[in-house]
């Protein structure tokens, strides 16, 4: 297909859509014009691949050259250019049969004619079919490669399965065994294991079935599986990994070379739990686990960096329970540019986050702060605000008008603001 922007052809693209999906997308994107005709080349493409295909398996098989053709036609026919279409459709006519009849032929033909157009129907069914003694096992084993942050590799995948059942030492983890045997035996058409060990599936609109719609096509979706659940259920996965007691060292990079997963663990806990401060509770159960009391440290983190990963992710409330005894976790730490964190808190913003600064000061963190130029919040606002007096001056002497309403950070009432907190007074700084 060739998408044209304005005047110019900006290139092919390949998709595994019907036409009338493609089409409604482009216009919906302000695309000038779209023209599928030359997707027919890929039409005669995939005539080829079905005449082989199934002249192949009929010759191993016996069909007659007219039975042959009747199936590599009506796979042509369906499948409107779309390979991924065509080839699990294809796996789901031969699936399950042994011995090939006339009649059985039939039967298939007719389940091929009756599938509805698009990915959906087809992935339903190749589901649906996997035995039932498999069923369980294979959704289990779906939840982290649909809600991981990034592919994970075999071995990972067999870590994050069994830190499902949320052990507490180390030597209880039981991997499983024969995790890229499973999904060739039970799921060979979703499922794919590249050449170096990663498992994904084989489209994006698999992932788009299995948390679409708990209903397809006025039946219930067996497979589906609930998104905001999965993605919670993997943080909480990777964070009792990392409190596992019984790892040989702490030292994180000979440790992650040691066992596998620990580093996706270690890295994304905090994407997949990001603002779950409901679930502050929970997940200060895993999260206590890595500080040693005796020396008020945190495995695998820097303090600082734990503090600055859990804010810039929206968990602050986890350090309501952080800041108590025995953990008497600090706030007072600086950034890597040598910024207190009540900097961080503010920086960017154009309003002071006045709830967040007055929970967390409630926590001990220090209003008076410095930055790495020494200044304390109230002196880097005054600077700013005069900065801001200045600026508006020189716009009115030219003319300018100024844009944008938001008002801005550094402001008499952003002053007044924070003078309102106890401990801050013109005597802070020295200006």
């Amino acid at each position: 297909m060739v998408l044209q922007l304005d005047t110019k052809a900006s290139g092919t693209i390949v998709t595994s859509r019907v036409d009338a999906l493609i089409t409604t997308h482009m216009n919906a994107v302000g695309a000038y014009s779209l023209n599928l005709d030359t997707a027919k080349g890929s039409e005669t493409d995939l005539a080829v691949y079905a005449t082989g295909t199934v002249s192949v398996h009929g010759d191993e098989n016996t069909f007659s050259n007219e039975l042959c053709q009747i199936i590599s036609s009506e796979l042509t026919r369906r499948a409107h250019g779309m390979f991924l279409w065509a080839s699990l459709a294809w796996a789901f006519f031969t699936d399950g049969v042994g011995i090939w009849t006339k009649k059985i032929i039939a039967q298939r033909l007719q389940v091929l004619q009756h599938l509805l157009p698009g990915m959906e129907s087809l992935y339903q069914r190749t589901l649906d079919e996997v035995g039932l003694r498999y069923r369980n096992d294979l959704l289990h084993s779906l939840h982290p490669i649909v809600s991981a942050a990034k592919p994970l590799t075999v071995d990972d995948l067999s870590i994050a399965l069994a830190s499902r059942e949320r052990r507490d030492e180390l030597r209880d983890i039981d991997p499983r065994l024969n995790v890229q045997a499973f999904f060739r035996s039970a799921c060979p058409h979703l499922i794919r294991i590249g050449k170096t060990g990663m498992g994904t599936l084989v489209h994006l609109s698999c992932k788009d079935y299995l948390i679409g719609a708990p209903m397809m096509n006025n039946k219930p979706n067996n497979s589906h599986i609930d998104a905001v659940t999965a993605n919670l259920e993997m943080g909480l996965d990777c964070l009792s990994y990392l409190a596992l007691d019984g790892f040989a060292t702490h030292d994180l990079g000979i440790a992650c070379e040691q066992h596998k997963f620990l580093s996706y663990a270690y890295e994304y806990w905090f994407h997949h739990l990001e603002g779950r401060n409901d679930l502050a509770e929970d997940i200060w159960h895993y999260l206590s686990r890595l500080f040693d009391l005796s020396t008020k440290r945190v495995r695998w983190y820097d303090i600082s960096e734990l503090v600055l990963r859990l804010w810039h992710h929206n968990l602050y409330c986890l350090f309501e329970s952080g800041v108590k005894p025995p953990f008497q976790l600090s706030l007072n730490i600086t950034d890597t540019y040598g910024d207190h964190f009540i900097h961080v808190v503010v920086t960017n913003m154009r309003k002071l986050p006045l709830e967040a600064m007055r929970f967390l000061t409630s926590l001990g963190l220090d209003i008076n702060g410095r930055t790495r130029f020494r200044q304390a919040l109230l002196h880097r606002c005054i600077r700013e605000w005069q900065g801001e007096q200045d600026l508006a001056i020189l716009r009115e002497e030219s003319g300018e008008t100024q844009k944008g309403t938001t008002e801005p950070f550094a402001s008499e009432k952003a002053l007044s603001e924070i003078l309102s907190f106890p401990g801050v007074g013109p005597d802070v700084v020295g200006l």
